[in-house]
């Protein structure tokens, strides 16, 4: 039977909640009906079996001032009795165009450490894995007093609107300063979590993370396009 990809719809709200619990047991956040038409989000149907698969994408950037507009292929799960049809390809590839057409420079995901089935996928439409393994680190506790302010010349919080939560996300030049102030905005503007990717080969920047308050999650790969 034939699988269909379209753009999701906010009535779809409950079908892509259950293949997140479906695909990570571990999740149970209900997904966000509003979130769904700001945001490139893609199902894949297939017969009475209705939704089966979806991706979530999306545009970020560093700052107002950054000409580079990046790609954030930033969910992607299939049920898994239906793995092993090429759907997660399918699917990658609808929200790699929809980057295309919004102009970003780069697409990118993040693999974790061993899903082997999504490694496929990406590959297949094009992304190429980044050499280090990288440690996501997040943290859902706010400070209440913000000590100092980083130095945002060099390190970049970036707003992140997921399906089911919003968090903060620190890139450029890790510090003490802005790993305390990304937790001192979630506390003030009432937001999920805070995140950071740390590569596992700086042992003293994943102590520096440690220490301030962030927990290991899991170990990821990131995939690039570039268009």
């Amino acid at each position: 039977m034939n699988t269909h990809i379209r753009r999701a719809e906010p009535a779809d709200a409950p079908g892509i909640t259950r293949i997140i619990r479906a695909a990570w047991q571990e999740y149970n956040p209900d997904v966000f009906p509003n979130v769904i038409p700001k945001h490139m989000t893609f199902v894949a149907e297939r017969g009475e079996a209705g939704i089966i698969g979806f991706v979530d994408s999306f545009a970020t950037q560093r700052d107002e001032d950054d000409a580079e507009i990046r790609w954030e292929v930033d969910w992607l799960a299939v049920d898994p009795k239906n793995h092993g049809h090429g759907t997660g390809t399918a699917l990658i590839a609808a929200a790699t165009e929809a980057g295309r057409a919004a102009h970003a420079t780069v697409a990118r995901a993040l693999v974790r450490i061993g899903n082997v089935a999504s490694e496929k996928a990406f590959e297949k439409n094009g992304y190429k894995p980044s050499p280090d393994m990288l440690a996501l680190y997040i943290s859902d506790q706010p400070l209440k007093e913000l000590r100092s302010v980083a130095d945002h010349r060099q390190s970049y919080l970036i707003t992140v609107n997921r399906l089911n939560d919003t968090a903060i996300w620190i890139e450029g030049e890790i510090t003490d300063r802005v790993l305390q102030q990304a937790r001192y905005v979630i506390g003030v503007r009432g937001w999920h979590a805070a995140g950071a990717l740390i590569p596992r080969s700086d042992r003293k920047l994943l102590k520096l993370v440690e220490a301030e308050g962030y927990k290991h999650v899991a170990n990821y790969r990131q995939y690039v396009l570039r268009y």
